[in-house]
């Protein structure tokens, strides 16, 4: 540099022990991203209720009828989750949807203790490794 002063550049640092931020902005999405998710979401679920609507007041139970190219409907009733699975089990499937969300709750409350930048979550741990925003001491 001309002036004497050190070549430093966006994302650089000059002590390669001292690790470089991401970026000033925010990572975070904004409104204009949330609305967007919104309405893709929005219009999944008014689809996917449409058609069940559709399918359980004009199908009869295993009736095909396609729809077009090679998508098809045929109506079945499944009584347990994903393909039937656990279909008489349903006490087993209750306990493990309340752990699942359960444990869902408590990595939100690390992620919203951490602010935005969840690439640094393990600093709300002690060098012990207990972590109090998980209900460790």
């Amino acid at each position: 540099m001309p002036d004497g002063q050190p070549d430093i550049r966006v994302g650089s640092a000059p002590n390669a022990a001292i690790p470089v931020l991401a970026g000033e902005r925010s990572l975070g999405a904004g409104s204009r991203q949330w609305l967007g998710l919104s309405l893709v979401v929005s219009a999944a679920i008014f689809g996917d209720q449409l058609t069940k609507h559709v399918v359980r007041t004009h199908m009869s139970l295993y009736e095909t009828v396609h729809v077009l190219g090679p998508l098809t409907l045929r109506r079945v009733q499944n009584s347990g989750i994903a393909f039937g699975f656990f279909s008489s089990a349903t006490a087993i499937v209750t306990a493990l949807t309340i752990v699942a969300v359960e444990l869902l709750v408590r990595l939100a409350r690390v992620l919203v203790v951490c602010g935005e930048d969840f690439t640094h979550v393990q600093l709300i741990c002690d060098r012990s490794g207990a972590c109090p925003a998980l209900g460790s001491a």
